[in-house]
């Protein structure tokens, strides 16, 4: 039977013994008692039983049977005792022999004081032992019976004993569920404290669970007795509830400690165990929170103890605590991948770790890695959530649009909550999502990972440019649309939703089909969109698409907005880098490429042209008279001439030409391809466009400047970067030296040609 407030359930085969050794000689009833002891650590045990333990119940079981016989036959026997008393007295003798010598063992094992076992396991089963006698002597009497009046007697103690019984246990389970709701509460209180002194360490509840989990699993499997194992599990969850005590910036501190820090942290374990004796468990608790950071080569901490005089339940404890350490994000270091931490552990084999039990740990952990492993991914997927601004608490001053939003999301993630793989689906994409700033490819998992969570056939990601969503990866969709296929911004699918400010479902494609583009979107029949919106800025969409109608539903479409914000950081974030690129190759002032961008380029350019063997156009400009214009008329007319300057020589350029600002009022112009039967013609253009640049000012003075240039031609003039540079700087002087000789008079683009020919054939002779 099991009573309450019992760990285990209570035989009752004690009186069957009993009345074995009051009927049978000593020998048969030792036999009986044996038997009897045998089946029942078979039946309770879910293997083979210790021996160990099963020995010394065998040895306490002939003691209380042989002390037991000896009462009764003395009392009996020689004194003349009642049998009735005599049995009363041979029964309390029993079950004294028998309660005392297994709380003494217990006690040994557990290292607790045995009367405190007797007390709490033994003391309530002991009117169980006085009702044999009772009903030895009512059996008797029935037995004897001859007449009414002792037939009703039997009856009377018959029904006496079972209203005793059934008061007595029932005040028994009163009792003994105030006591379980008191510990239980005990107990939640010291989770609860645990758990929050754990997150003061950047751990959570789940380590906590971990730990305790393992450490049981790891016990059973080394044979630790049912005391033991209570002790590792409270020991588990207490392990480290002594942080209270250690200042939160030490704990949460990202780099290495001092030995100072060091051992602040290290008197942890010493305020644990004061804190658990405090608490007056049944269990020595308080050695396995001591000594939990022992080491097996004695470099631990706080006792320097090594080898077996750790206590073996702090060396199981040691192993579990950190591998799980091992495979969890620290604020010191991220998280190990399993193999890693095994690999790891194996090195510290005989130095931290006991090797038997380290041994043991690892031969079991192939059987719950994989469970690990989810379980990891689902934990970190919940530390994503609760970081979501859409946890946060209702507040008052929110409309009811928003607040019903809310809501809504709110039960997005109780859903997830419930359904782990979906959160560990939620995870792999928040993670992707965070892991780089290459769109195309992030995007490209992305996509993957939502077929597994939202089935589709075709997806893309499409970003805002010039006023319409422009494809910048697809799934389902060719390879050649991807920046080509473009979707209005005003109207449409992801125009909505982008209105809507929220995903979003609807019937048929994405956008009208207008482009040829479109037609690789003819058998859509349902699209779920939502908008990828960043600081109030919409800066793009995402868009899954289905041949079936109706393929999408509102709790696929609140998932798909989980991710959007994550996907939106990332590309304002690839966005921002792509700015920070640009901007530190462009002159603020022009927007042309700056000297550095544009000494780069011309390296590009000329390697290209070494290994296509192809021509290359070098040309040198600078502005003529221009620091006059600056002294005369300020800064503000020199600086609106160079931008109105490197706008016109843009328009003479062809699309894949170069044009950069080396610094001041000097330009460098590369143009790919060009030869000398071209160039001359091109240079003419450009004079031409840059003499024709009047700025007007405030007062209406008209301001306008001329511009001097030098080429040099790959391969004929030069084949290095410096010697193109060198060649067209010093005919760029050249054509200045000549502009200042001439008269100020417009030039027809013969006379240009003829006199740059000129200089060209006097500049190579020299």
């Amino acid at each position: 039977i099991r009573l309450p407030g019992m760990d285990r359930a209570v035989s009752l085969s004690f009186a069957f013994r009993f009345a074995a050794i009051m009927e049978l000689p000593v020998d048969l009833a030792l036999f009986v008692v044996c038997v009897s002891l045998i089946y029942q650590a078979l039946r309770d045990a879910s293997g083979l039983p210790r021996w160990m333990d099963l020995g010394f119940s065998l040895g306490a079981a002939a003691v209380s049977t042989l002390a037991t016989h000896k009462v009764y036959l003395y009392l009996a026997g020689r004194v003349g005792v009642e049998p009735l008393l005599a049995l009363g007295v041979a029964a309390i003798a029993y079950y004294g022999a028998s309660s005392v010598t297994n709380s003494i063992y217990i006690g040994f094992q557990s290292r607790t004081a045995p009367w405190k076992i007797w007390s709490q396991q033994f003391f309530w089963i002991g009117p169980l032992y006085l009702l044999v006698p009772v009903a030895a002597a009512i059996t008797e009497i029935l037995k004897r019976a001859t007449g009414t009046s002792d037939r009703l007697l039997g009856l009377g103690l018959i029904f006496g004993g079972y209203r005793y019984v059934k008061y007595y246990f029932g005040r028994l389970h009163d009792r003994q569920d105030h006591f379980q709701r008191m510990d239980d509460i005990r107990q939640r209180t010291i989770e609860s404290l645990a758990v929050a002194i754990e997150a003061k360490d950047g751990a959570t509840a789940g380590h906590l669970q971990r730990v305790r989990r393992h450490a049981v699993l790891l016990a059973k499997k080394l044979s630790f007795s049912e005391m033991e194992v209570k002790t590792l599990e409270l020991g588990a969850l207490l392990h480290d509830v002594g942080k209270v005590g250690v200042p939160d910036y030490l704990l949460g501190k990202p780099g290495r400690l001092t030995e100072e820090e060091f051992s602040q942290i290290a008197v942890h374990t010493q305020i644990g165990a004061d804190i658990v004796t405090a608490v007056d468990f049944p269990y020595p608790v308080e050695e396995v929170v001591m000594c939990h950071h022992e080491h097996w080569d004695g470099s631990g901490y706080p006792r320097q103890l090594c080898g077996p005089g750790i206590p073996r339940l702090a060396r199981v404890l040691t192993v579990v605590d950190c591998f799980d350490a091992l495979v969890v994000d620290r604020p010191y270091r991220a998280a190990l991948p399993v193999d890693k931490a095994v690999e790891v552990m194996r090195e510290q084999r005989g130095k931290l770790f006991d090797p038997e039990i380290l041994d043991m740990f690892l031969q079991e952990l192939p059987t719950f890695s994989a469970d690990l492993e989810r379980e990891l991914k689902i934990e970190r997927a919940r530390l994503l959530l609760d970081q979501s601004p859409v946890q946060r608490v209702k507040q008052t001053w929110l409309t009811d649009a928003e607040s019903n939003e809310t809501a809504l999301r709110r039960m997005t993630f109780e859903r997830l909550a419930e359904t782990p793989e979906q959160l560990v689906l939620l995870y792999d994409i928040l993670q992707v999502l965070g892991s780089s700033l290459e769109v195309h490819e992030t995007m490209k998992q992305t996509l993957e990972l939502l077929e597994r969570v939202i089935p589709h056939e075709q997806g893309g990601v499409f970003a805002v440019e010039d006023r319409q969503y422009v494809l910048i990866q697809g799934r389902g969709i060719p390879e050649h649309c991807i920046s080509r296929l473009a979707v209005p911004v005003d109207h449409g699918t992801l125009a909505n939703a982008a209105t809507a400010q929220k995903a979003i479902l609807a019937p048929g494609p994405p956008a009208e089909l207008t482009t040829g583009l479109h037609k690789y979107l003819l058998n859509v029949r349902s699209t779920l969109a939502a908008p990828i919106v960043a600081d109030g800025k919409v800066l793009g969409a995402i868009a899954l698409c289905s041949s079936r109608s109706d393929a999408f539903n509102q709790e696929q479409a609140w998932f798909l907005g989980l991710i959007t914000p994550k996907l939106a950081a990332m590309i304002a974030a690839a966005q921002d880098v792509q700015k920070l690129k640009t901007e530190a190759a462009t002159d603020p002032l022009t927007a042309v490429p700056n000297a550095r961008a544009t000494f780069q380029r011309l390296e590009m350019e000329v390697e290209r042209a070494r290994r296509e063997d192809a021509a290359l156009a070098v040309l040198f400009l600078d502005l003529n008279h221009f620091k006059h214009i600056n002294d005369t008329y300020g800064h503000g007319a020199g600086d609106r001439m160079l931008v109105q300057t490197a706008d016109r020589l843009k328009t003479c350029l062809r699309a894949y030409d170069f044009l950069g600002r080396l610094g001041g009022d000097e330009f460098l112009a590369i143009l790919p391809g060009m030869g000398e039967e071209n160039i001359w013609a091109k240079v003419a253009s450009l004079k031409k466009a840059v003499d024709g640049n009047v700025v007007t000012l405030a007062d209406g003075t008209e301001v306008s400047a001329s511009v001097s240039i030098g080429l040099a031609l790959y391969p004929k003039d030069a084949r290095s970067v410096e010697d193109l540079i060198y060649r067209s700087d010093k005919r760029m002087y050249v054509d200045k030296k000549k502009s200042r000789e001439a008269p100020d008079v417009a030039e027809s683009p013969g006379v240009v040609l003829a006199e740059l020919s000129q200089q060209s054939q006097l500049v190579s002779a020299s």
